[in-house]
């Protein structure tokens, strides 16, 4: 991974992590179906607006159908899964399922026969178990809506993981911003109905509402571009690795803007997850005795 898409893998991880902090805010006062649907809507448009100044293509008879396919998957469904997560769960829990990307990643690419390197592997399971100690994953009340939240989060960060495969395998030769923007609109069309199942938001407070700007601006039209870029050019494995780092993002901007106080447990996990980073992208490598006896194994 090259200067630059390892600067947007970053700053993609700084934005997404600010994402569940205002999920937080706006889904108790107008639930999972209008958040969610908002922040297609913001996003879509948004990139549209891109697409329109830049003058270039959407090729929207060609891949219409790829690109609502492909938006219901990695946009409509986990967005209201996370959503609904957020219902009982702490900004930072709905982090952590978030960052399980890269795990089903692997695993995925293992079932269809591409066996991960133990390094990977590892980094990977090292990268779960740092972003567990940033936010107190064991802390946790076992109900039935936390396991629920916690199912739903994890359906979501499957899906990420399998809708970077099929993007890659769609939009080889595509424009990622076209790719995002019509991914985005193909979302949207698929997420409109869910509006008119349940009862509308009741909530007087603007405060919710302002939420949706930053969560559909920001967290998805600019934060899908970058994400579209990175997996057009350095592949999904190594996109999804940006999941590892928004829980650290999220422990930043709780310490900045919500004056919380990390634990020493959450600086060794942020370590944890820097060197799991290092061990996915192959900046360093296991023993050479680790890789044998695995494969023993």
């Amino acid at each position: 991974m090259n200067f630059a898409s390892s600067l947007r893998l970053i700053l993609l991880a700084m934005i997404w992590g600010s994402s569940f902090l205002f999920q937080r805010v706006a889904v108790p006062e107008l639930g999972p179906n209008w958040v969610a649907t908002g922040r297609l809507v913001l996003g879509a448009l948004v990139l549209v607006i891109v697409m329109l100044a830049m003058r270039k293509p959407l090729h929207l008879r060609k891949n219409a159908g790829a690109y609502i396919w492909i938006g219901f998957i990695n946009s409509a469904l986990p967005f209201w899964l996370f959503a609904y997560a957020s219902i009982t769960l702490p900004a930072g829990v709905t982090a952590v399922m978030n960052s399980m990307v890269p795990l089903f990643s692997v695993l995925l690419l293992w079932v269809m026969g591409e066996r991960p390197s133990f390094g990977k592997f590892a980094g990977v399971t090292l990268g779960i178990v740092g972003v567990a100690m940033i936010v107190g994953f064991g802390g946790l009340p076992m109900t039935l809506a936390t396991a629920l939240g916690v199912l739903a989060g994890m359906g979501a960060a499957a899906l990420y993981a399998f809708s970077a495969m099929e993007i890659r395998k769609r939009f080889t030769n595509v424009d990622p911003l076209a790719v995002a923007t019509g991914s985005l609109l193909g979302a949207t069309l698929a997420l409109l109905p869910v509006l008119f199942i349940g009862p509308m938001p009741s909530t007087v407070e603007v405060t919710p509402w302002l939420m949706l700007l930053p969560l559909g601006v920001f967290c998805t039209g600019i934060a899908y571009f970058l994400y579209f870029k990175l997996l057009h050019d350095v592949g999904s494995t190594r996109a999804t690795t940006v999941t590892l780092l928004v829980p650290v993002f999220a422990l930043i901007w709780g310490v900045l803007f919500l004056h919380e106080h990390p634990t020493l447990l959450s600086l060794v996990g942020m370590g944890l997850v820097i060197v799991s980073m290092m061990l996915i992208l192959e900046k360093i490598k296991l023993p050479q005795f680790f890789g044998t006896a695995a494969k023993e194994i």
